[in-house]
């Protein structure tokens, strides 16, 4: 539940208010998925897979707030970089995640799911990520 921040500061200057909420909420099982996609080197063949470039966002939003800011802004945005970063030496993973909002549950699940080479102890595979969240001003 959320409230505008007006509201917040009309209810704060109210001596003596008492507020009741009521709320009818369901709980319930959905299926999520996570969306990848990867480019090789640029010279047609797999990239450096010790290497990885990883570009990712959130495909889910919050019911408080524009979807097409948090994080639709992301989730586009890496569209615009995968045009940019087509020939560069390493492979990119780009990666959509989703139910991040319900509690990084993509992400979560995708590191749980890299094998003991990918991860690599101290080395990982995984050489940066440029993590893409709500990058729009309102």
């Amino acid at each position: 539940m959320g409230v505008s921040f007006d509201q917040g500061v009309e209810w704060a200057a109210t001596t003596g208010l008492e507020i009741r909420i009521i709320s009818d909420t369901s709980t319930e099982e959905v299926t999520t998925f996570n969306v990848f996609a990867e480019t090789g080197n640029g010279a047609g063949e797999s990239g450096n897979n010790d290497k990885v470039v990883m570009v990712g966002a959130h495909l889910d939003s919050v019911a408080a707030g524009p979807g097409i800011q948090d994080n639709g802004s992301g989730s586009a945005s890496i569209l615009e970089i995968a045009k940019n970063m087509a020939n560069v030496p390493n492979k990119v993973r780009f990666a959509w995640f989703g139910a991040e909002e319900a509690g990084l549950v993509g992400s979560n699940f995708y590191v749980s799911s890299l094998s003991e080479e990918e991860l690599k102890g101290n080395q990982s595979c995984i050489l940066c990520t440029l993590y893409l969240q709500q990058i729009t001003f309102s």
